[in-house]
């Protein structure tokens, strides 16, 4: 009946039947909800975004009512009811549905969902704008629900940007970022048209995690993990171990490392084993004349060249552009 994607012109209130609504993400149709009589969908996209986040397919024997939203205004208002309590209720039930469909949050109740889907708000941008950039401070939650975003590094002063990833529906990022206190981790660029994202505040993050609870950790911990094992995997020292890696990532972690600090020095104490993810690692040598010291105070130095070489480099299930 609906098509994600289609412009929203008018909203829909369902009059028999069952109708389902579904989600593309990454190539797979979730559905997320079942719209039954008394239900309505198409408002919330027609206010805020203009066009369908989600598609609607109609089962047997399913009558709808397409109505304009100012008719629906005033439907609601001959009903005596307030129409700002139910458009707020509207929109919990609804982000509640495109949250359930993201790979972080599935094994959280729904019940959960909508009581962490009140912190977020629907953001629409247009292609080629700037979601947030890294030299700001992170201070928004971001689940992009529609469209493609590009993650880079870099900037005019440290040469071109370097494209890091490529995120689409149920992608998010920044947690760790909010956690720490930290900028974002990279600019993040709407890529194409009708890109749309849920956004909280640093507030609603936290307010997020306390209602997550042990359910929410966990889930948080086991992408961590399995983002880092696919890390490891083109790693050569690694290649061919798939258990190895999956177990090896519970105990390590994404760091950030700004341009010119200094990793490791040659008789310095071993501390970590590294995995550089983006940018580059200048290995340098104390030298006379163009020859390499071979004396022991010689200090070889393993130095980041260039933004985020060890780096965090946006969170959710990034792809390699």
């Amino acid at each position: 009946m609906v098509e994600e994607n289609a412009p929203a012109r008018a909203m829909f209130l369902v009059v028999s039947g069952e109708f389902l609504r579904q989600k593309n993400i990454h190539g797979d149709q979730f559905g997320i909800s079942v719209l039954e009589p008394g239900d309505t969908s198409g408002l919330l996209e027609f206010l805020n975004v203009g066009f369908h986040v989600s598609s609607i397919v109609a089962g047997r024997s399913s009558v709808v009512l397409e109505m304009d939203p100012g008719e629906f205004e005033d439907f609601l208002k001959s009903l005596n009811l307030d129409v700002s309590v139910v458009m707020r209720g509207l929109c919990t039930d609804y982000v509640a549905d495109l949250l359930s469909c993201v790979p972080l949050l599935l094994d959280l109740e729904l019940a959960v969902l909508k009581k962490i889907a009140k912190n977020f708000s629907m953001v629409r941008y247009e292609k080629k704008q700037k979601l947030f950039e890294c030299s700001q401070l992170a201070t928004e939650f971001v689940v992009v629900m529609n469209g493609t975003t590009k993650a880079s590094t870099g900037g005019a002063n440290e040469g071109d940007p370097q494209i890091v990833g490529l995120y689409s529906s149920g992608d998010w990022m920044n947690e760790d970022a909010i956690r720490q206190k930290r900028n974002y981790p990279v600019d993040l660029t709407a890529v194409s048209d009708n890109c749309m994202a849920l956004v909280c505040n640093t507030e609603g993050f936290e307010r997020m995690l306390e209602l997550g609870g042990g359910v929410l950790a966990n889930s948080m911990q086991r992408v961590v993990s399995g983002r880092l094992a696919q890390a490891m995997g083109k790693c050569s020292v690694f290649a061919g171990l798939s258990a190895l890696t999956s177990k090896f990532a519970e105990f390590m972690h994404f760091d950030e490392v700004p341009s010119g600090t200094t990793i490791c020095n040659q008789f310095g104490k071993v501390d970590g084993f590294y995995i550089v993810l983006s940018g580059e690692l200048d290995m340098l040598v104390d030298s006379i004349g163009g020859v390499e010291l071979a004396r022991p105070h010689c200090k070889k130095k393993l130095k980041v060249r260039g933004r985020g070489g060890a780096g965090e480099t946006g969170e959710g299930s990034k792809r390699s552009a």
